[in-house]
């Protein structure tokens, strides 16, 4: 196990002559495939994602994993359509994945096309079978509502979704935002506190953290908050 777990890390980050090493991916089992696709996001090692993953899913794995992992790499390179086609790809093979149809949503409402992001995500809804599904799609739809709704209707989402999940810092960056906005800064500062105290990791709630700095006059934080977050040791 220890040998195999040696070749994920080490393939995840780019080494793949050491990885091979230790053991080769012809002896990887489905869940290293897995493992290996949830790391080299991180990593950003787009060739070797594509190297090692592309094998695995073209033998039909009904996994949606792999799929979105080398389909944000290339968001990360701007290849929108790179993006697009790892996502259809997917969907052949996972048709009711929630997370495929989120990350479209989430492509079309940056190419600016909300109505056509708004009816994926709402014809995802019908779909949701686990907590997980429920937790990928409100990251996808406060991501949505946040840079297209009233500040009516996200504070009303975001406390929605905080009553399935608490912790949610989508949802607590989007009502710290809100109460910047409302001049209750001392508010949004206990708020973002807390939830980083909680999710040090999420870059959602170091942007909004910096804004608070800057608010309260306190550079120095908002200096700290821009290099944030650090990366996290599993990912690694």
């Amino acid at each position: 196990p220890a040998r195999q777990e040696a070749s994920i890390l080490l393939s995840a980050a780019g080494r793949l002559s050491e990885a091979n090493f230790y053991a080769p991916t012809s002896t990887w089992a489905d869940l290293d495939y897995l493992r290996f696709a949830h790391l080299v996001r991180h990593s950003q090692k787009l060739n070797e994602a594509v190297l090692i993953l592309r094998p695995f899913v073209d033998k039909g794995a009904a996994y949606d994993v792999p799929y979105m992992s080398v389909a944000e790499m290339f968001l990360s390179y701007g290849d929108t359509s790179g993006a697009i086609e790892n996502i259809q790809a997917g969907l052949e093979r996972v048709r009711l994945s929630v997370g495929l149809k989120v990350l479209w949503a989430r492509i079309l409402t940056a190419q600016g096309k909300r109505d056509s992001a708004r009816a994926m995500l709402d014809s995802v809804r019908a779909h949701l079978r686990t907590r997980q599904d429920s937790l990928v799609w409100w990251e996808g739809y406060l991501s949505f509502i946040e840079g297209t709704g009233l500040p009516s209707d996200k504070r009303a989402a975001a406390e929605k979704a905080l009553l399935s999940f608490p912790t949610l810092a989508r949802a607590q960056a989007l009502l710290g935002q809100q109460e910047l906005d409302a001049g209750q800064v001392e508010a949004a500062y206990q708020r973002i506190s807390a939830a980083l105290d909680i999710d040090p990791y999420a870059p959602v709630l170091w942007r909004v953290y910096e804004r608070i700095a800057l608010a309260m006059g306190l550079t120095e934080e908002a200096e700290l908050a821009r290099k944030k977050p650090d990366p996290c040791p599993s990912a690694l």
